[in-house]
């Protein structure tokens, strides 16, 4: 028997491995087009700033408000374009009234507490401002308004290969 008259005969069966072929195909396209190139999970440090983007260090990524030295400390999203050194992009904080709350939400020792911990995430993101680093007087904006987005919508500097990278500590 020929593979066409076999073809022929079991048109079920050959017809459903040629879905099945093609469902592969697609899931695994699927599959490499949403697959994170990046670290998998969240970052376990992030950068902060204390003097307005001028220096940065890594701490705790959930350390968010705090203070070091006697001042506030800000997340500094610290980025690379290939010049002498990395700078600070933009600063992240909490606004006033919601850092009023998180520090509430945070136990005596200054850890938040497992059962608060989702209430805790929520929180600190819908209060999220951002500002540019080195401009003192400038105003912080809301996340997810006009401001913030071009606030976050940095170029690399004059000079540098145009291509921008994010540090991560």
């Amino acid at each position: 028997m020929s593979l066409r008259e076999l073809i022929q005969k079991k048109t079920a069966v050959v017809t459903t491995l040629a879905v099945i072929l093609i469902l592969v195909g697609i899931l695994s396209t699927v599959y490499q087009f949403f697959r994170s190139s990046g670290p998998t999970g969240p970052l376990q440090t992030v950068w902060y700033s204390t003097d307005d983007g001028a220096t940065w260090f890594a701490d705790a990524a959930n350390n968010m408000p705090f203070e070091r030295d006697g001042k506030p400390g800000y997340q500094a999203y610290v980025m690379d374009d290939g010049l002498d050194k990395p700078f600070v992009a933009y600063l992240e904080r909490c606004s006033p009234m919601v850092e009023k709350e998180l520090k509430a939400l945070r136990g005596p020792d200054g850890v938040v507490p497992q059962e608060k911990r989702d209430a805790y995430s929520r929180l600190a993101s819908m209060g999220r401002q951002v500002k540019r680093p080195g401009q003192p007087g400038s105003e912080w904006a809301a996340e997810f308004t006009d401001a913030a987005i071009r606030v976050k919508s940095v170029s690399a500097r004059p000079g540098s290969s145009g291509v921008l990278t994010i540090v991560n500590p």
